[in-house]
């Protein structure tokens, strides 16, 4: 999930993003469906969901309806926030339902908190019982907390284990794994964290060595109700690229990467200046009184500021 981009410093990058922005509007002028789907799908995610961004609403919705209601599942988690809600809001429940299945359980969960209450019921009715029921538990927790950020694809093993056991275990169930994870973490026999071991360092060590032995301890323990921020403060204290998740009872049920944690930094950053100003957060998708109502004290504060320093002048 992106929130919030970086616009090109260099002159050329800015000339191909126009030029992109241009081709773009001129397909969904013209209806150009195929031409519209076949950008979209040799774009990076990142990138297309960038393009997408810089569309009025008119024109958004347009590209999706082209679409036939459907939006690339790794294009749609990509979106900002306010993006990917009226997105969701012109897919059908098939096409929502059919996204959240492609997505990890921390992005499907993502999505779903966009939805209210009846939409999410008839969505999740349209997925099969195992993945409703880890979304479900998901959005138990509450907002902000590490269970909504977590994801529970992951991947563990016993401490009896050799490394050549965990290899073929991951190799066999590929289906089941988390499409990135960085470390296999090793549990006891009531499924609780004693370590984790690198990928790297698994493909280095030969395959007769137990896990126990070259596992690393976990420097954080973190919990499905910590609170968003602190899960931040360890990813940095520790330089985290992914930590597990234990429930009350200290088992594993879960785990964040750092990419999750990028955006919450991102976000806390953003709320605590916008905090510090006194204003509200205000987006190009906006109407002009949302952007007048988010931006008018601060502009308020500056021309008070500008008349006092106008009368010391005059003085």
């Amino acid at each position: 999930m992106t929130e919030g981009r970086i616009t090109p410093d260099t002159p050329d990058e800015q000339t191909d993003q126009t030029r992109q922005l241009a081709d773009l509007r001129h397909a969904i002028l013209d209806g150009d469906e195929p031409w519209l789907r076949a950008r979209l799908d040799e774009m990076h995610p990142a990138d297309a969901s960038d393009l997408l961004e810089q569309l009025s609403a008119d024109e958004f919705e347009a590209a999706v309806e082209m679409l036939g209601g459907e939006l690339p599942s790794d294009i749609l988690i990509e979106l900002r926030d306010e993006y990917r809600e009226d997105a969701v809001d012109l897919l059908s429940d098939a096409a929502v339902a059919d996204a959240l299945d492609a997505l990890d359980s921390d992005d499907a969960t993502a999505v779903l908190e966009d939805l209210d209450e009846d939409r999410r019921e008839r969505i999740l009715d349209e997925m099969a019982p195992t993945e409703r029921a880890m979304l479900e538990a998901n959005l138990v927790y509450p907002e902000k907390s590490a269970g909504r950020l977590m994801q529970r694809e992951f991947l563990a093993a016993p401490e009896f284990w050799t490394v050549g056991q965990a290899i073929d275990f991951a190799r066999n169930n590929a289906d089941e794994l988390p499409t990135d994870f960085y470390e296999i973490y090793v549990v006891d026999p009531l499924n609780r964290p004693l370590g984790y071991v690198l990928l790297s360092q698994l493909l280095r060590t030969r395959r007769d060595i137990g896990l126990a032995d070259i596992m690393t301890d976990i420097q954080s323990a973190i919990r499905v109700n910590m609170d968003q921020e602190e899960v931040a403060y360890q990813f940095q204290k520790y330089s985290l690229a992914s930590a597990p998740v234990s429930d009350g009872e200290g088992r594993l049920v879960g785990m964040i990467t750092v990419d999750d944690m990028v955006h919450v930094i991102q976000d806390e950053n953003t709320e605590d200046l916008l905090a510090l100003s006194n204003v509200s957060s205000a987006d190009g998708s906006d109407t002009v009184l949302d952007s007048v109502r988010a931006r008018a004290p601060w502009l308020a504060v500056n021309l008070v500021t500008a008349f006092v320093a106008s009368a010391i002048i005059a003085l």
